[in-house]
This record gives structure tokens, sequence and C-alpha cells, in this order.
């Protein structure tokens, strides 16, 4: 099983003109609650579109665990 955290803009970009390629995440729906995904940033990704499901909180990246 996947842990999962609410995104933050720093979570999804390189810098302030490009998303992070590759990074994966999940969309929470706001109307059943229920998660979708995985899906992957690529170059397609609508950066628009990112910054909605971020202004309404419904995207979500993997908590990462290292072990030292």
């Amino acid at each position: 099983m996947v842990e999962l955290k609410l995104a933050d803009p720093e979570d999804l970009k390189l810098d302030n003109r490009n998303l992070k390629i590759g990074q994966p995440y999940w969309l929470k729906s706001s109307i059943t609650g229920n998660f979708e995904g995985c899906y992957i940033i690529n170059e397609e990704t609508d950066p628009f579109e990112v910054l909605n499901w971020l202004k309404n909180e419904m995207i979500y990246i993997p908590i990462i665990k290292t072990t030292s």
C-alpha cells in the first residue's frame, strides 16, 4: 500500500516554469473522496490543470520513506 500526502507546489515543479517530469501523483475526488491514479507528470501535463488541483486540494503524492 502506498502512503500519500497532499502535494505542495514545490513537490510538483522544478522551478517557476517547469513541472517535475516523472513525478507520480493521485487525484482525490471532491465528490466521493476516492483516489484515482497513479498518474505521472509528463510533457503533456497541463500546468493550469495541476494548479487547479492544488487549489482544490485534490492532488497527492507518495510519501517516500528512507532508511538510514
